[in-house]
């Protein structure tokens, strides 16, 4: 009987040290599955938004298929006679993002140079150093052509701190058209006035430039160009122009990031 009862203890009692054993390694259920996606969905949000922000091989305002108007003025420094300001226009459609069309015109303010005044005014001036005895040299009084414009280089740089600033490299060529008009008259002073015909003329030519785009806005950019322009000059004295100008252009909507 005792014996029994000892050994009936015995079976109990390793029973639950085994059972307890178990119970204490097992991991313990949690009570709830606690519900992050609020947080994933914002830190989503917000990573996803830098990336789109600062990967450099990404437009941050796509042009495919949009709209740029841009109003400009510049210089045209490297006639001898005339100092010439273009104040114009330009309409471009992207076909690509790197891709497009332009069309632009321009009028011409003209002002005389030093030199001009002081073949004019001199009296013993030889009317050949104008170029020719019966002619003053011809002014520019408009430039307008239509051009192919291709954007190979484009990158992202900061500006104002963290804000980051799309630029873009183009080059544009094309036909062009530019107005002229011719003076003939005596070359001196006293007869410029007088019995002075001018005659109009439209100069077919072309032209090549690069230039520099600086995209701040999803709507709003600046340009800083260069174009030369080629055409048969009616006399020495008129080189081919050299345009230097600033303008600031505006995007239609549209394009998809």
């Amino acid at each position: 009987m005792t014996s029994t009862k000892c050994l009936s203890i015995a079976i109990l009692a390793s029973v639950m040290l085994v059972g307890g054993s178990a119970s204490a390694q097992a991991p313990p259920v949690p009570d709830a599955t606690m519900d992050t996606s609020a947080v994933d969905d914002a830190l989503e949000l917000y990573w996803g938004q830098e990336q789109r922000e600062t990967a450099l091989e990404r437009r941050n305002n796509p042009r495919e298929m949009r709209h740029e108007f841009t109003l400009y003025s510049g210089v045209v420094p490297n006639e001898r006679f005339h100092i010439f300001y273009p104040v114009g226009a330009r309409y471009n459609l992207f076909f690509t993002n790197d891709l497009g069309m332009e069309l632009w015109g321009a009028y011409m303010i003209e002002t005389p140079s030093a030199i001009y005044d002081f073949y004019l005014t001199d009296e013993g001036m030889d009317a050949t150093l104008l170029g020719a005895a019966s002619e003053l040299p011809p002014e520019l009084l408009f430039m307008s052509g239509a051009s192919l414009v291709w954007s190979p280089i484009h990158g992202k740089f900061a500006a104002f701190g963290a804000k980051l600033t799309h630029f873009d490299f183009f080059i544009a060529a094309g036909f062009s058209l530019l107005g002229t008009t011719q003076t003939e008259s005596s070359a001196n002073a006293a007869t410029i006035g007088n019995n002075a015909t001018t005659t109009l003329k439209a100069n077919p030519g072309g032209h090549i430039g690069v230039g520099l785009r600086l995209q701040f806005l999803e709507w709003f950019a600046a340009r800083i160009e260069y174009r030369q322009h080629f055409y048969a000059a009616i006399q020495d004295a008129t080189p081919a122009p050299s345009e230097f100008s600033i303008g600031f252009s505006f995007w239609t909507p549209g394009g998809e990031k």
